[in-house]
């Protein structure tokens, strides 16, 4: 099957929370030696606000604070990012990449 990437984009948009779950982010953590502390900013609401933060054109983490509805400053979530290590992030991607590819290979 072929997608347009605009297909692709929805496709993914539509099926991201089945991607990056709490538990599956948190695993991610597990697996690159990532320890943290249960907070307000856990790393999957960090991760789900950097998402979201993308996903509006990278606005301001102000914005994202509003957007997630944060209670927490600017400064802590942009610390929160900051402190998930690159590790995380390239993890998540291969999990979220993984799943994207078994949703393209079902049939419609």
């Amino acid at each position: 099957m072929v997608l347009s990437i605009v297909d692709a984009v929805a496709t993914i948009k539509r099926n991201v929370a089945e991607c990056l779950t709490a538990e599956s982010i948190q695993e991610a953590c597990r697996q690159v030696g990532h320890a943290w502390r249960e907070r307000e900013l856990s790393p999957a609401a960090t991760i789900w606000a950097f998402l979201l933060q993308v996903l509006h054109g990278n606005t301001a983490c102000t914005h994202v604070v509003r957007l997630a509805q944060l209670s927490c400053s600017a400064a802590a979530y942009y610390g929160a990012r900051a402190r998930l290590p690159l590790a995380v992030y390239q993890q998540i991607l291969q999990q979220t990449s993984r799943a994207a590819r078994q949703l393209f290979r079902k049939p419609s």
